[in-house]
């Protein structure tokens, strides 16, 4: 049974204890429990490890979404430098902040919204400054050499959130630009090289900080290739957008489901306790968008956990929700710059953010099939629930079988559903209630804005 304050019905029965309440309430639930020592099995204080309990104590920072949340009343008395970077704002779409109840969300609406009017070239340029004032602001703070407390080290977490959500973002644009847009110079190798460093660099100081309290000296360092991406992307767009390509919708995509950085780290670190038990992988794929941070992360906890290993990560595209590849009416797993190297008898990781059909998962396999892969593993956060496999397979959309789900690593069942009947503006089909409930109350909030959730 899952403990609840009853402690009077636990006598000679195995009492589990729930990930949450055992970190939160730990000393309230061992007090009570030793009451009845000698009749009660409980777990060790060691069944979580040093870095689980870190990211269980701070699941309340986060809100459902994955954004980084602080109180309104904490905010407007917290005096720190990085206010500064979350005050500005260029209009309402780049807000950085939003007010939900009570609470500052630590991500502006361009997170949430779908900008359908807007000109892909626009996008790029806005993404660009976004992280050049990341950058700067980031570069400020460290600078002054200040100790954060814990409401600076929230509002430090949220700008690095932004930083490398937009990061990612752009990796995923020049991903989709290799795929699918035939015209203009592809990207060197080097430049792609150095970006991907960039963003595992940003990956890692996110994460240091957030499990560890570990903070960076300075990004002066490193090489971040933004002026090179966004250079290569503007060409691209500019030759490419024609009848045949409409690229302005399509490129530039920030809303990911599975986003949120203690989910992220946690399934890390249950990959992480895999490989230390022996096994091995030679080559992680993220699959892209969902998946597109996940491997940089795991690299990240594998380095935190004194592996010396570090994989290179190859980037493949969602067969089956991709806009662009809907548009040009083919599906390219691979470029010339993601394109895979000698796999036979390698043994590779899939990682993903969420699970529904498993229509793209098995044809990646095929694809690792073909080229003598000797083993594959595969793990993602959430995995179609029993409700929705439900109607995926009455309606031949689909669905995991259950011998697959039992053989990868997961974290939780993904919040999916399936709706019957479009209405009230929302079609039918396969639906996140997380989602639509955002799209609700900015909708409300934000009623002058016209914009519809990138995975709705």
């Amino acid at each position: 049974m899952f403990l609840n304050y009853r402690f009077q019905n636990i006598i000679n029965k195995r009492v589990s204890i729930s990930a949450h309440k055992l970190v939160k309430q730990e000393k309230i639930i061992f007090s009570n429990l030793e009451k009845y020592k000698q009749k009660v099995l409980t777990f060790p204080h060691t069944f979580f490890s040093k870095d689980e309990k870190q990211i269980l104590r701070t699941i309340d920072n986060f809100d459902s979404t994955g954004a980084l949340r602080i109180k309104v009343s904490v905010y407007s008395q917290t005096r720190s430098l990085l206010k500064e970077y979350f005050d500005h704002r260029v209009n309402s779409y780049l807000s950085r902040r939003i007010r939900v109840g009570n609470y500052f969300l630590l991500r502006g609406l361009s997170f949430y919204i779908f900008r359908k009017q807007e000109y892909a070239l626009l996008l790029v340029k806005q993404v660009k400054y976004e992280l050049l004032q990341a950058q700067t602001f980031l570069n400020k703070y460290l600078d002054a050499k200040v100790v954060p407390n814990n409401e600076e080290k929230i509002l430090l977490l949220g700008l690095l959130d932004n930083y490398k959500q937009h990061l990612l973002e752009l990796l995923h644009a020049v991903n989709q630009a290799e795929r699918y847009l035939p015209y203009g110079e592809k990207i060197t190798h080097s430049d792609y090289e150095d970006y991907m460093k960039c963003c595992q660099y940003i990956v890692d100081i996110f994460y240091k900080l957030y499990i560890h309290n570990q903070l960076p000296l300075n990004l002066s360092s490193v090489k971040l290739g933004i002026k090179e991406i966004t250079s290569y992307l503007y060409k691209k767009i500019r030759l490419n957008n024609s009848g045949f390509i409409d690229v302005n919708t399509l490129l530039i995509k920030m809303y990911r489901e599975a986003n949120n950085a203690h989910e992220i780290a946690l399934l890390c670190i249950k990959l992480t306790k895999h490989y230390q038990r022996g096994i091995r992988w030679n080559i992680i794929i993220g699959i892209e968008y969902g998946g597109i941070e996940i491997p940089f992360a795991l690299n990240t906890f594998l380095k935190l956990n004194n592996q010396k290993e570090s994989f290179r990560i190859y980037l493949v595209n969602s067969t089956y929700s991709s806009d662009l590849s809907k548009t040009v009416r083919k599906t390219k797993l691979e470029s010339a710059i993601t394109k895979f190297p000698n796999l036979i008898n390698k043994s590779v990781l899939i990682l993903d953010d969420n699970i529904v059909t498993a229509r793209t998962i098995k044809k990646v396999i095929s694809f690792l099939k073909k080229k003598g892969v000797r083993a594959v593993y595969f793990a993602c956060i959430g995995f179609s629930s029993e409700e929705l496999s439900v109607h995926m397979k009455k309606y031949r959309h689909g669905c995991v079988h259950p011998d697959f789900i039992n053989s990868i690593e997961t974290l939780k069942p993904a919040p999916f559903l399936y709706r019957l009947k479009q209405g009230d503006h929302y079609r039918k089909g396969v639906y996140n209630p997380i989602e639509e409930q955002i799209e609700r109350y900015l909708r409300q909030t934000y009623s002058r804005t016209n914009f519809k959730l990138r995975a709705s």
